[in-house]
């Protein structure tokens, strides 16, 4: 066998193709108008308030003006008393 030729030479890589350029993003549509809030109606007239302890003892069943402490037997409170 003879001896072996030059090597040839290196083949061109083929050209590397370019991407096309991203197309442009659309421009967001503008915002609705937010609605106005309706107005607050006015707050009505707050009520009295009744006498607490005069409701409270007209409930038991017993008079406001009377201490129910010394009404009962011995200073201690009854289950009837006891509020």
């Amino acid at each position: 066998m003879g001896p072996m030729g030059p090597l040839g030479d290196q083949g061109d890589t083929g050209e590397r193709r370019d991407r096309g350029l991203p197309g442009l993003k659309g421009d967001l549509g503008p915002k609705g108008l937010r609605g106005d809030p309706g107005l607050l109606g006015p707050r009505g007239p707050k009520g009295e308030m009744g006498n607490q302890a005069n409701t409270l003892f007209s409930l038991l069943g017993m008079d406001a003006t009377s201490d129910c402490v010394n009404s009962c037997p011995s200073g201690t409170l009854s289950s009837s008393h006891a509020i």
